[in-house]
């Protein structure tokens, strides 16, 4: 059995999606020390416009009053900062995964990127889905969970985000929350593909 602590992992398509639920963690008394962010080095990145075509994205917007209000949540993260993937070039990460990450720096058989997810607990076929949302330019989160407590209110908060590709790492099953299981990962170029509205 692992001695890691459980984690939980989602993903967002945008700059303003994941400020808005670090604001979040941060108003309900998380520490900045156990929130991880990654994302795809970009000189725009911080300012990037995505078209409101996600959830995550039409949560955002709602709960947001102005795009202004979520600028800057990514401050409360202290040590952010860029971080080389050999074969997949930079990252910006931030906490946990970016220990990993720097702990993983050879990749093993996996990679670094989706190595890295496994060594903490993420299943191989959701970090090969993570690796091609993050080639996307999308933004990964985690949360370490160190008591029953917090694993309910990161569920919350993860829910009312609308996060997509959520998984639990205590949960034998995933417990995947606004995922596609039957979408393959894309670990090349591309984000992994979302089905049409109905």
């Amino acid at each position: 059995m692992s001695e890691k602590s459980p984690a939980a992992f989602g993903i967002f398509p945008d700059r303003m999606s994941i400020e808005t639920v670090v604001t979040s963690l941060k108003r309900e008394g998380f520490r900045n020390s156990d929130v991880s962010v990654l994302f795809r080095e970009n000189r725009g990145t911080y300012e990037q416009k995505r078209p409101w075509n996600s959830i995550a994205s039409a949560a955002a917007r709602a709960t947001s009053t102005t795009v202004g209000a979520c600028h800057g949540a990514l401050r409360w993260l202290a040590g952010l900062r860029p971080v080389a993937i050999p074969g997949r070039g930079t990252f910006v990460a931030v906490g946990p995964v970016r220990a990993a990450l720097e702990g993983n720096a050879f990749g093993g058989i996996h990679g670094g990127l989706s190595g890295s997810l496994i060594e903490m607990g993420v299943p191989e076929s959701q970090a090969k889905r993570y690796e091609g949302g993050l080639e996307n330019r999308w933004f990964l989160l985690s949360v370490r969970l160190s008591d029953s407590q917090l694993i309910t209110k990161v569920k919350r908060i993860l829910a009312e985000a609308l996060a997509e590709d959520v998984i639990f790492t205590d949960d034998p099953n995933g417990l995947f929350v606004n995922s596609k299981p039957d979408v393959p990962a894309v670990t090349g170029s591309g984000a992994p593909s979302r089905p049409s509205s109905r």
